[in-house]
């Protein structure tokens, strides 16, 4: 017999009056339980120090490595080669207004206590006179990122995951590592000049004793640049880079990470001109020529071939990492909102609010927030808050409870569909 708490994923299964189990349905490790097992009037305690995700506690049983204890978490933060103390200095004193630039990837100071996330979960057997009480404080994924400003410009991706897994009922922690224009193979040491951005993210892997998940971002053009930079082209230049520093880095997290995830960045939001520095700035369809101030500039790619590229290669690579490495496709959840909505729940910071056509305001953060959430919980965003803006009254926007009911729905349909290619 088996009996499952569903918010919390613990299951207790009753191997027999003598002996019973607790599996870890999670995705993400468990620490620190105290179980107490009532049976025919007597009362036996224990304290487990980890169940890894997936696996189960036996009771009597010998204990493995997987018992663990683990040290206290460290959420570290760095920011373009200097340390962030997530991520207080640009806020002002009395009024917790920001004060700095966006791309300061902000994460706003954790100061939950962990009595706030303090859980008893009780489970009776029908079976006989057997009760079993778990406690436990729900301190949920602890989490790495390595990102640029597609995922930390503004809010920040990460604050807006750690939010909405709050309102899941889990504290999740959450470290990075955030440097502008830094891709996969920046992060692993293989562009010349970047031995800095190498270090910082070797800092974040060395903070904490082990992630449950460690997050890395490529560039948008990453996958897509071509030698030739024709239509069509498929003489990609920067794919091998890619791959091989995606090794690099899967074998740096080993034994200091459960999972990897590639996360496949949005598109530009009107696609990609031959000329990878400029971005285009209308509609278009491939062979479309472009001029701005004289020069002529052609579309490459539509924002949907771009989209659906970056997928394709991030599945690949994933492939060929292993089953501990997993896609993140949020370039997949911009364009699916796109074709629903048009540009009514626009991810894109304007023009005239800064923007180049293709950085994210925090409507694009919710929605990478949102896709990472049903992918750590495989359960749906749908229902969640929005969680509190800190950039509020500046041109990152904010988002509203109806851009966030469609972002919900849509992120989530994106994940079930995407679970089935994968």
């Amino acid at each position: 017999m088996t009996e499952k708490n569903k918010r919390y994923g613990i299951q207790v299964k009753w191997h027999s009056l003598q002996r019973i189990g607790i599996y870890n349905a999670n995705t993400f490790e468990l620490n620190d339980l105290d179980v107490q097992i009532l049976r025919e009037q007597k009362s036996y305690s224990y304290h487990i120090n980890a169940i890894a995700a997936h696996c189960e506690w036996i009771e009597n049983k010998e204990e493995t490595d997987l018992n663990k204890k683990r040290s206290e978490f460290h959420p570290v933060a760095y920011f373009e080669g200097k340390p962030r103390n997530i991520n207080t200095k640009f806020f002002h004193k009395d009024t917790g207004i920001f004060d700095g630039e966006p791309h300061d990837a902000l994460v706003w100071p954790d100061a939950d206590s962990d009595e706030k996330w303090e859980r008893e979960l009780v489970f009776q057997s029908e079976e006989g006179p057997l009760q079993v009480k778990i406690c436990f404080i729900a301190r949920g994924p602890k989490m790495a990122f390595c990102g640029h400003s597609f995922t930390g410009l503004w809010d920040s991706s990460y604050y807006y995951f750690r939010e909405l897994a709050k309102m899941g009922g889990w504290n999740a922690r959450v470290a990075y590592s955030y440097w502008s224009g830094t891709g996969i193979a920046h992060y692993a040491g293989l562009v010349e000049g970047c031995e800095e951005r190498v270090r910082q993210c070797e800092k974040l892997i060395e903070s904490n004793e082990y992630y449950d998940y460690f997050v890395v971002a490529g560039n948008s053009n990453e996958a897509v640049e071509t030698y030739s930079g024709q239509i069509g082209a498929k003489d990609y230049k920067q794919r091998s880079g890619m791959l091989q520093g995606a090794k690099i880095l899967h074998d740096k997290i080993r034994g200091k990470a459960g999972r990897m995830i590639l996360w496949a960045p949005h598109a530009y939001q009107y696609g990609y001109l031959q000329d990878m520095h400029i971005k285009p700035w209308k509609s278009g369809m491939p062979g479309d020529v472009y001029n701005r101030d004289g020069d002529n500039y052609i579309l490459t790619m539509t924002t949907e071939d771009m989209a659906q590229t970056n997928a394709e290669w991030y599945l690949k690579m994933a492939e060929m990492l292993g089953k501990d490495t997993e896609v993140l496709p949020v370039c997949l959840g911009y364009w699916e909102l796109r074709k629903q909505c048009g540009l009514s729940v626009n991810p894109y910071l304007s023009k005239e609010e800064g923007g180049d056509y293709g950085h994210q305001n925090n409507i694009g953060n919710y929605i990478a927030a949102c896709l990472l959430y049903a992918q750590v919980f495989e359960e749906s965003p749908e229902g969640l808050g929005i969680p509190v803006s800190h950039t509020f009254g500046m041109p990152g926007g904010k988002v509203t409870e109806e851009q966030a009911k469609i972002i919900q729905q849509v992120c989530w349909n994106v994940y079930n569909n995407w679970k089935k290619i994968e």
